[in-house]
């Protein structure tokens, strides 16, 4: 990794991580586009692995939130909603899979505004961990369906305990990852090297979660929700007419 490389991705790496410790999500769809676009190799454990920090850090940042009675039923939904995700790519086009899931998402945050009143329950939970699991396994777009069920809930407890999902996800990954030998001690050492870059960004986003949290954090999340979606659904069009 040259010096340009390693400041482009440093950058990315801190918009994404700032995002995520603001609002909760989207480190991963912020950051990991730009990173894959300029050196590939990093593109997922290292990415995984500098996640692994950030949710550990926003998890202790924001742990007077914490909701731990919720994170083992939504671990119920993730687990295996991550292997239906990885069959789910063996059989249909990652571009329609993308497209139907930002559809999704925005069909889910405009009934969610208009008529549809969710709160983390144990059912919505293990549901909302299914179809995260098998979205993030499958397209990357992981966070919206958590984000959803938490939107009315007080900012701390939001981030503390997705960021204790996306840990338990992001272990789960990587385990994965080394059992399949892409997980390298080179990723291992690229991540070390941009950790920087994650502290940083939870810094930074230390104070701007103060100015989003409470009127402001639900139309943030709702509405990153909405365009994270679109712009990943877009890249992929994009990727896709672009290869053909």
């Amino acid at each position: 990794m040259d010096t340009a490389t390693y400041l482009i991705c440093f950058g990315a790496v801190l918009l994404g991580t700032s995002v995520q410790g603001t609002v909760g999500f989207g480190y991963a769809l912020v950051s990991a586009p730009i990173v894959s676009a300029v050196y590939p190799e990093f593109v997922p454990g290292g990415i995984i692995a500098l996640g692994l920090v950030l949710s550990t850090t926003i998890m202790l940042r924001d742990r007077i939130g914490l909701r731990l009675h919720d994170v083992p039923w939504a671990a119920i939904g993730l687990v295996p909603g991550s292997i239906l995700g990885a069959w789910i790519v063996t059989v249909i086009p990652r571009q329609y899979l993308v497209v139907a899931v930002a559809a999704g998402v925005i069909i889910a945050v405009a009934l969610s505004v208009t008529h549809l009143d969710l709160h983390p329950d144990r059912h919505t939970l293990i549901l909302a961990g299914l179809a995260s699991g098998t979205f993030g396994t499958a397209t990357s777009i992981g966070g919206p369906p958590l984000v959803i069920v938490y939107q009315h809930e007080e900012g701390r407890a939001l981030r503390s305990t997705l960021a204790t999902l996306f840990l338990l996800t992001g272990l789960l990954g990587v385990g994965a990852l080394s059992v399949a030998g892409e997980f390298t001690t080179t990723q291992l050492g690229q991540a070390a090297l941009l950790t920087p870059a994650v502290i940083a960004g939870a810094s930074i986003s230390a104070l701007s979660s103060r100015r989003v949290d409470g009127k402001w954090l639900r139309p943030a999340v709702l509405s990153f929700a909405v365009v994270s979606s679109l712009f990943v659904a877009s890249l992929e069009v994009f990727r896709a007419g672009h290869a053909t």
